[in-house]
């Protein structure tokens, strides 16, 4: 009998010191990290540029893939090295680099253009859940 009591006091022993361990973590300090630096953006700011972001970022390689698939390769490369490009480069200069007329580099930045702008309305529409809504967000979005 003497085995079963020190088997039972050792099972309550580790109950309680399980128990004791979930309440010391329960029981940590916590640090507020609800703050806003000066001169800091509000999380909202932050959450819409940064959806802004993705919507940008996931319109540009549909366009890629879309423009690659029908062969217009060098279209998409042109728009990417001006409008992508920290420092784009120019119209003269990516008509020597593609072999093309600076007309054509024109005429493939606006169709690039035209086919993001209805590729991010495309996916803004799916995200919003009525025409006002919509409005709304695409004002702010092309602002």
């Amino acid at each position: 009998m003497a085995q079963v009591e020190r088997r039972c006091c050792l099972d309550r022993f580790l109950a309680n010191h399980h128990k004791f361990d979930g309440r010391r973590k329960r029981s940590a300090e916590f640090v507020d990290l609800d703050f806003d630096p000066p001169g800091s953006e509000s999380p909202d700011e932050i959450f819409e540029r940064e959806w802004a972001r993705g919507l940008f970022e996931d319109a540009v390689e549909d366009l890629r893939l879309s423009l690659q698939s029908r062969g217009r390769d060098v279209c998409f490369e042109v728009f990417e090295r001006y409008d992508l490009a920290e420092e784009p480069a120019s119209y003269l200069e990516l008509a020597h680099r593609f072999g093309i007329a600076t007309s054509t580099v024109t005429n493939y930045l606006a169709a690039a253009r035209r086919e993001l702008r209805g590729r991010l309305l495309e996916r803004l529409r799916s995200a919003t859940s009525c025409d006002s809504e919509f409005r709304r967000a695409a004002r702010d979005l092309f602002r």
